[in-house]
């Protein structure tokens, strides 16, 4: 991640005693207006295994849900990632920011060709 530190988040073990956990991670990073540079992950090593498996994905959009299916375990490079995107009040803002920015740019090229001619 940029910026420094990282977060980790990892699944409890099952037991026979207890209630079986849900089969997967919901990991925070709280509102965030920067891409997430690297998100790495992984699952453990079956017993005797030397290979890591893990997988990279790179440049995560911000405030957005990321699912990812690591199937199947022993090839991280054919693992899924599904990214939903929620818009929001930011994205129309943002939107209409950049439409201001190119109006102003061409009023100014309108003044300044009006001007040569």
């Amino acid at each position: 991640m940029g910026g420094g530190g990282g977060k980790l988040a990892g699944q409890l073990s099952q037991s026979a005693h207890f209630s079986l956990q849900l089969p997967y991670t919901v990991l925070g990073l709280g509102r965030s207006a920067n891409f997430l540079d690297h998100l790495f992950v992984g699952i453990p090593r079956q017993p005797g295994e030397t290979e890591m498996r893990k997988q990279e994905w790179t440049a995560i959009i911000p405030n957005s849900q990321l699912i990812v299916i690591p199937f199947p375990h022993n090839n991280p490079r054919s693992w899924s990632a599904k990214l939903y995107l929620t818009p929001s009040n930011s994205v129309l803002l943002t939107a209409i920011a950049l439409i201001g920015v190119c109006i102003f740019i061409l009023v100014i090229i309108g003044i300044l060709h009006w001007k040569e001619k």
